[in-house]
């Protein structure tokens, strides 16, 4: 062949570009299918890996993988709704409750008695008087409830959808984990000692998010009860509890019990108890609650307190309620792919694949 006479075309490179073509549209339909469900698989996981040593030992007990899961799901569903759904009826009660008495302290008159309680309280009464027609505000509101009734009840049943996802991808999830692992392993471009260590990086991750964020709403529960005894409140206990619920919720968080309580104890003119019950609000959803959390986890996931705070509050800001757990996974997922990496770049440093110096004990989903 003469030398300025072009190489021949290689017909199967059109072929492979098209293939690639299509896979990137296929994984990014999927993707969109999936993004609308992300925070119903993202728990699902969570809650799979937190359930997966109560899953082992009933698989020992039940010879069938879809009865033990069906009980492991059932357990689970169980312990997650029936707290939620004890403090969604305290809450819509006590929330009942304060509408009524409000109610019958404006019609009686104890609103003003109130007032006279509290500093600069018949000023403020007076100009809301004076400079807003409660009458024509109160059809206002009433008739942005009816027009956001369809919004709630939209709402409503995208949680419905979002539970019921999550509900059968943890069931599918613990039957055949054996299965979901082993293609998860033949789909990473890793070996089998670098997938295991990743496996190691998700599984300590999630049980620290969910370690911390369990002992965080505990010590809040148990502080602010306190709180709330000092102060005088009444149902003390319940109101720990309903406290401890919410603080698992991040979004939401207990400010739903101790702001109106602060404000019902300044409203009575108990100036020092509302400074304390308020004070301590304050701290904790600030710096105490942050600290405690990014300390908690931080030692589980032998990270610095800063990068796991970062991960938790910008997963929230980014995923929402799934973010909490999405955050410090991509975080913990990230810095394992740049350990295996370094581990690659520098084969004189071959050496066991660990979060730290220590070596890590064989990762509970590694080994299943």
């Amino acid at each position: 062949m003469p030398a300025d006479t072009p190489a021949p075309a290689d017909p199967t490179r059109p072929r492979v570009a098209a293939l690639a073509l299509l896979t990137l549209a296929g994984v990014a339909v999927c993707v969109l299918i999936a993004v609308p469900f992300l925070p119903a698989l993202a728990w699902a996981v969570a809650l799979a890996v937190m359930a997966y040593p109560l899953h082992r030992r009933l698989e020992a007990v039940i010879p069938y993988p879809g009865v033990a899961a069906g009980v492991t799901t059932t357990l689970v569903v169980a312990a997650v709704l029936v707290p939620v759904a004890l403090v969604g009826g305290q809450l819509a009660r006590e929330t009942a409750s304060a509408v009524t008495r409000a109610e019958v302290a404006v019609n009686s008159g104890r609103l003003d008695e109130m007032a006279e309680t509290v500093p600069s309280g018949p000023w403020a009464l007076d100009w809301v008087r004076n400079h807003v027609d409660v009458n024509d505000e109160a059809r206002k509101l009433v008739g942005r409830l009816a027009g956001d009734a369809a919004l709630f009840a939209q709402g409503t049943l995208g949680a419905a959808l979002q539970g019921l996802v999550c509900v059968f991808v943890l069931y599918y999830a613990l039957r055949d984990h054996r299965r979901l692992l082993a293609a998860v392993r033949d789909t990473l471009p890793m070996t089998r000692t670098e997938s295991d260590y990743l496996f190691t990086r998700v599984d300590d991750t999630i049980h620290a998010t969910v370690y911390a964020t369990v002992v965080a709403a505990l010590a809040q529960a148990v502080t602010g009860g306190l709180v709330f005894w000092w102060a005088g409140l009444p149902n003390v206990v319940v109101w720990a509890t309903v406290m401890f619920v919410l603080g698992v919720l991040p979004v939401v968080g207990a400010v739903l019990v101790w702001l109106p309580a602060g404000v019902l104890l300044l409203m009575t003119d108990r100036v020092g108890p509302a400074a304390a019950v308020l004070g301590w609000g304050v701290l904790w959803s600030g710096p105490v609650g942050n600290w405690l959390y990014a300390y908690l986890a931080g030692g589980r996931m032998r990270l610095h307190a800063v990068p796991v705070l970062v991960a938790y509050v910008g997963g929230l800001a980014v995923f929402g309620v799934s973010g909490m757990v999405l955050g410090p996974v991509a975080v913990a997922v990230t810095l394992g792919l740049i350990d295996v990496w370094h581990r690659r770049l520098h084969p004189e440093e071959r050496g066991e694949l660990s979060p730290a110096a220590a070596p890590v004990p064989t990762a509970r989903l590694a080994t299943a």
